[in-house]
């Protein structure tokens, strides 16, 4: 007991001499600032965690044809007391970067905002086109630094797949900060976030370029879509997706992975890195990210969560379901394998468990996370034997 609160005061203490410096943000992606978007940044506001706002201002899709700008709320968004990026998303299938047709869509937008109040320090174009397209991009860039005032910034994000490109210091060389995305970059079947791989992906960025950098983390997840023969189909997040798919995968982010990637970015960050940028703000009803109290510890290394309570709750036609409790105000992660003590011979699973007999257990199918202070029933089980126990296993 004494050995872990020594530990978590030696990393506090860690913490709080990096983040003098350390920023760390958040995207704000919702396309309709609803009323649990408002209250979420409110909420986010007072607490002063956030250092920046990446805000989501509108989309380019692949043929540049259509543009959809987000439905952002006009009496809060001039109200918000951090800085305020805009970023603009352009669809990577993109081939062909009409500089003065995009530009002058982006100062449309970017004129609107101020025109409201808005003080925009940056703008950000979040471009995940393929590494050959580098040279194309940055000439797109050249132009859009061109045109924006003296007073805002121009601001990218990269891909881990760029570091490969001859073009990549030139690129970065066109901007005055990036943002790094490591999350859901490489395989999504593979997870969404590897920590040796974006320590790895990190370092190697520093040694690219002197420009300032931060790192995009995951707080949320994302179901894949898939066809018989794996082909991947779709990958849902923020938005529901309305297609049909013979395979899925729930994916998440595990707050303590997280919380342990960033106490070694505070005791040995690589050079050039600013900060993290978290995607997404995590918002009421929003059921694909962590919990706002989760992502709070995180962020300020105090995520610590007991492990997930079973239960066997008896019925009088002799069924038992199986419930699992969360005891704790953060997230947990749910357990791979709930085992009992005694063989049954009937049962089901339900909710991403199931069961099997022969080895007395429930095993999960998909990641995920079960929010504090909730539960969940992972199936029902009829056995011969009383006094039945269960544990848990991650």
């Amino acid at each position: 007991m004494l050995r872990n609160l020594m530990v978590r005061e030696y990393f506090s203490a860690i913490a709080a001499s990096f983040n003098k410096d350390f920023q760390q943000g958040a995207y704000v992606w919702q396309r309709a600032w609803t009323s649990s978007v408002v209250a979420a940044l409110q909420q986010a506001e007072a607490s002063s965690h956030v250092d920046r706002w990446h805000v989501l201002a509108g989309e380019f899709d692949h043929d540049a044809q259509s543009f959809s700008p987000a439905q952002v709320s006009f009496s809060v968004l001039p109200r918000l007391k951090h800085p305020v990026v805009m970023v603009f998303r352009i669809d990577g299938q993109m081939r062909h970067l009409d500089g003065n047709m995009l530009i002058d869509r982006l100062t449309q937008v970017r004129q609107q905002w101020q025109s409201h109040g808005v003080h925009v320090s940056a703008l950000e174009i979040d471009y995940d086109c393929a590494t050959q397209q580098l040279p194309v991009y940055e000439h797109f860039l050249r132009q859009l630094r061109d045109s924006l005032p003296k007073d805002i910034s121009l601001n990218i994000t990269a891909l881990p797949d760029w570091r490969h490109s001859s073009s990549i210091s030139s690129l970065l060389h066109q901007v005055s900060r990036y943002t790094l995305q490591v999350h859901a970059v490489s395989n999504p079947r593979q997870g969404l976030f590897d920590s040796s791989l974006a320590e790895t992906w990190a370092q190697e960025f520093s040694h690219l370029s002197s420009t300032p950098f931060e790192l995009a983390l995951p707080n949320y997840g994302s179901r894949i879509l898939s066809n018989t023969q794996g082909k991947l189909l779709a990958v849902e997040s923020e938005m529901p997706i309305l297609a049909s798919a013979q395979q899925t995968q729930e994916l998440m982010a595990q707050p303590a992975v997280l919380t342990a990637f960033l106490r070694k970015l505070h005791t040995d960050p690589p050079a050039h890195l600013q900060g993290v940028v978290w995607f997404r703000l995590p918002v009421s009803g929003d059921r694909r990210t962590w919990s706002y109290q989760t992502w709070v510890a995180v962020m300020d290394d105090r995520y610590h969560a007991v492990p997930l309570l079973p239960e066997l709750q008896s019925h009088t036609n002799g069924m038992l379901t199986v419930v699992l409790n969360n005891p704790n105000d953060m997230d947990v992660e749910l357990p791979r394998l709930l085992v009992l003590n005694h063989a049954c011979e009937v049962g089901d699973g339900a909710n991403a468990y199931v069961f099997n007999p022969d080895k007395a257990s429930f095993s999960r199918q998909q990641e995920g996370l079960l929010h504090g202070h909730a539960q969940r029933v992972i199936g029902w089980i009829r056995c011969a034997t009383t006094g039945m126990k269960t544990y848990a296993e991650n």
